[in-house]
């Protein structure tokens, strides 16, 4: 009977065998000036003792050179094209319901205040017939700027994309602006991105970080041509981004129902965002079939 309590006890202490957790996700364990298990560029990244939610050091991510992106991906980058990041990532078969940790993002230094970070989780599954990796489920939020002086919670769900399929590998990708640049006055660096504590949990109830911005009226989704999308005014701009933040789309709406063509773009997750004299309105993730 003790044996079996013992047991009981040692299952529910420890995480599930299967469900990835993030190597080095408190960023305590040091490569020099850079997190241990975690790749960056040369530039715009590494440890700092400021904004730190537990322990000593939080991660940071940058804008270098005035326009250049700071970014990192769990794990190691093998091979040479980064786009795939064939290397990166943690082993993992069981998907997790959601992404938590703590951030604190500086947007001075910048020629506006009205940009975001962001952060996505990707859950792939190698496909040795066609030598590349399939998404089975993938996560993305958006870091808003912070006031204060302390980092603060965040929680990003992670969507499920083809239920009952097991992945291999979960990615982790942080960077440091959508489309922000450094104000030409300053330093060259600005937009940082202190991250702490990551975790992958299997728990609800935390706040979705999405929830921070109203639905739009968006149709049909998925799509594999022209979305719908209605607009208050005249001057609302539209902005679609891939999974790695990067800009692939823009237009300026009309009031009313507007038409957008998005089938020349290869199938996946985006993110379409409308904003007006600089306010953003609504954002949504689209899927291109």
């Amino acid at each position: 009977m003790k044996i079996g309590i013992l047991t009981l006890l040692v299952a529910l202490l420890l995480p599930a065998a299967n469900q990835a957790q993030i190597v080095n996700g408190g960023f305590e364990d040091l490569n020099d000036t850079l997190a241990a298990d975690w790749y960056t560029g040369d530039f715009g990244a590494g440890l700092k003792t400021s904004y730190v939610q537990s322990g000593t050091y939080a991660f940071a991510v940058w804008n270098w050179y005035y326009y250049g992106k700071g970014f990192a991906v769990n794990g190691e980058i093998q091979g040479s094209q980064f786009g795939q990041m064939p290397g990166s990532g943690t082993p993992s078969t069981e998907k997790a319901l959601r992404l938590t940790g703590y951030y604190y993002y500086d947007t001075t230094g910048t020629d506006t205040n009205n940009d975001s970070a962001l952060i996505t989780v990707s859950y792939r599954l190698w496909d040795a017939t066609n030598s590349r990796y399939d998404t089975v489920a993938f996560g993305i939020t958006y870091l808003l700027p912070t006031a204060g002086s302390s980092p603060i919670a965040f929680s990003m769900p992670i969507n499920d994309l083809s239920v009952g399929i097991d992945p291999d590998t979960v990615l982790i990708y942080i960077q440091s602006s959508l489309n922000g640049f450094c104000d030409a006055s300053g330093s060259g660096n600005c937009l940082y991105l202190y991250v702490d504590d990551l975790k992958l949990e299997n728990t609800t109830g935390a706040v979705d970080v999405m929830g921070q911005f109203s639905q739009l009226q968006l149709h049909p989704n998925p799509t594999s041509g022209i979305i719908t999308i209605k607009a208050a005014s005249d001057d609302t701009k539209f902005r679609l981004y891939n999974i790695a933040g990067a800009l692939v789309h823009t237009a300026t709406l009309s009031r009313g129902t507007n038409h957008i063509d998005v089938s020349a773009y290869p199938a996946g997750m985006y993110v379409v965002e409308t904003s007006e004299q600089g306010r953003v309105l609504g954002r949504e993730k689209l899927i291109k079939q």
